[in-house]
């Protein structure tokens, strides 16, 4: 039903232009799309800078409080008192959710920030977004600078720490105090046998007043009394990925400059090469739908060789005029507090090559068309000093002739030997469409990791092409020879890489000289729970003092869960 009603929107947003006005649209996109929340558990709300930032984002259904599957991508800012924006970044939803982290970095000033979280949907509704504050702490700043007091009034947004329960899960622990690096063993009693979808965190209580974080049974309260407005300019939910828009200008004339194509690749990302056509003001759109490894994209017109620009149209974003900070007062003893704990983050930071954070495994790295080419690991056949004799005695279906402007081309033999193909193959370098076939009759084969062909004519986007020859090379990353001044380089705000989180395994004696002062013992933002009993087990660190677990998410049903309990380090 969601999918139809899409395709139904997309269809009025080509038709609106033309006819100027769409009969009850909005009465149609309020009956059949269902209107979006966010929700973004983080890890704490006040942070050290060397420290970061976790969190999960929930993306949940205005009306059932169910976790949405519309929109595929989070917008996730964080906003000073200036209106800065300190960091924004994109997050990639796996059926209404996913997680990211940000450094805090040293040259942040001390002082509240706001972390805001929407999606592209959502902006169809003013002031709709989640807001969280978050107190940074630089130590080495003069923290003077930020002691304000605050009005009593005030003292309610910061609270101390408090447990509190559900009546959906029990959490029980093994014992109610622990010793230096012992294992937690935390059973998640299910007494009413609840399916859904989850974050945790253990962090060690501060002894700082900080701003009270928004937990998943009241953040709805800040979206009372919002009011959707399709009838103005309308912005589509990101259905499939990241959307970006962009407009090609130059030299040539704007209608011919139209009739190209725009090739579109990140060295090294097979699988972010994309072909997309203009419009006729030069305009073009395109979507990334999964996180990458390089947030460097190359840009190319297929067919031009005048001078060209692209551009790249800024984001719609909400507006934060109405935001507002007020300061809080950081006393002697915290200050104590601020420095022991800024020492124990340098030390914690000194050993980050060991305490690693994993990069997860959703990223796809491949070619749509990667199961039908034949492919030459060099390495595997005798090495030959030039290209064109590598391909005269490996590349068995490739061949190279000269077009009718004398250049070298490289042409494959079609799978269909009655149809030979005659003209030139789609040649892709790394992930980058190369235009020039003669650099790579000039290339260092031995810096060729493999060659591929594929014998079938290739449907990309607009275009179609007789095959295609693929390089690998040896470094992956797009060698500077291919480079020309006619290609554009940008950078995109990508959707972030899922992590796994560092988590110390002190059942034997490998890390007993490893300090560790560690102030988040767990982190698990992908918490599934499936209608019985879980037990999640952690380490503590060299840190004694009160931790606090904090478990938050929804059920299928839409039902939020907030639940925390404490246990002390002796």
């Amino acid at each position: 039903m969601i999918k139809n009603s899409i395709i139904t929107i997309l269809l009025l947003g080509l038709i609106a232009p033309i006819c100027a006005q769409v009969e009850k649209q909005e009465d149609f996109l309020t009956q059949n799309i269902p209107q979006e929340q966010v929700y973004i558990q983080i890890n704490n709300s006040l942070l050290l800078t060397g420290e970061r930032l976790l969190y999960k984002f929930y993306t949940l259904q205005a009306e059932s409080k169910k976790l949405s599957e519309l929109s595929k991508i989070g917008r996730v800012e964080l906003i000073s008192q200036n209106g800065d924006i300190i960091f924004e970044q994109k997050v990639k939803l796996y059926n209404g959710q996913g997680a990211a982290d940000f450094f805090i970095d040293s040259d942040l000033k001390s002082g509240l920030y706001k972390l805001i979280g929407y999606t592209n949907w959502m902006l169809n509704a003013e002031d709709s977004f989640f807001q969280q504050d978050i107190l940074i702490i630089n130590p080495y700043q003069e923290l003077s600078q930020t002691e304000v007091e605050k009005d009593q009034a005030e003292k309610s947004r910061f609270n101390e720490f408090s447990e509190s329960n559900s009546i959906y899960l029990n959490l029980i622990l093994n014992k109610s105090s622990y010793k230096q690096r012992e294992e937690v063993k935390l059973l998640l009693k299910n007494q009413e046998k609840i399916s859904g979808d989850f974050s945790i965190s253990v962090r060690k209580v501060d002894e700082i007043e900080k701003p009270r974080k928004i937990n998943s049974a009241d953040y709805s309260e800040y979206y009372k009394n919002i009011e959707w407005n399709f009838n103005d300019t309308l912005f589509y939910p990101e259905i499939r990925g990241a959307y970006f828009q962009g407009k090609i200008s130059g030299d040539d004339d704007l209608e011919n400059l139209s009739k190209n194509n725009i090739v579109i690749s990140s060295p090294g990302e097979e699988n972010q090469l994309q072909i997309v056509s203009t419009g006729n003001n030069g305009d073009f759109a395109f979507i990334v739908d999964e996180p990458t490894n390089n947030d460097k994209f190359l840009f190319q017109v297929s067919d031009s060789t005048k001078a060209y620009e692209i551009d790249l149209v800024p984001l719609k974003r909400p507006n934060f005029d109405k935001l507002s900070f007020r300061p809080i007062k950081i006393d002697s003893v915290s200050k104590e507090s601020i420095l022991e704990k800024s020492i124990n983050i340098q030390i914690e930071n000194a050993y980050s090559s060991i305490k690693t954070n994993a990069t997860g495994n959703r990223i796809r790295n491949n070619y749509f068309f990667d199961s039908k080419l034949i492919k030459y690991n060099l390495d595997e056949y005798n090495r030959f000093n030039d290209v064109r004799q590598t391909f005269t005695e490996i590349v068995k279906f490739g061949r190279i002739r000269k077009n009718a402007a004398g250049k070298n081309v490289l042409l494959v033999r079609n799978i269909n030997p009655y149809k030979e193909f005659n003209n030139p193959a789609l040649l892709i370098v790394d992930g980058v469409v190369e235009k020039d076939h003669e650099k790579l009759l000039t290339y260092d084969p031995y810096k060729i990791e493999s060659i591929s062909v594929l014998r079938n004519k290739l449907f990309f986007g607009p275009s179609v092409f007789s095959g295609a020859i693929i390089i690998e090379t040896k470094n992956g990353s797009y060698p500077e020879e291919f480079h020309n001044k006619e290609m554009v380089f940008k950078k995109l705000e990508t959707p972030q890489k899922t992590k796994e989180y560092y988590r110390p395994d002190y059942s034997t004696k490998a890390l007993k000289r490893i300090p560790d002062y560690r102030y988040q013992l767990f982190w698990e933002p992908d918490l599934k729970l499936t209608g019985k009993d879980q037990e999640i087990s952690f380490y503590t660190s060299d840190l004694e003092g009160k931790f606090k677990i904090d478990i938050e998410g929804f059920t299928k049903e839409g039902k939020p869960v907030s639940i925390s309990k404490a246990f002390e380090v002796e």
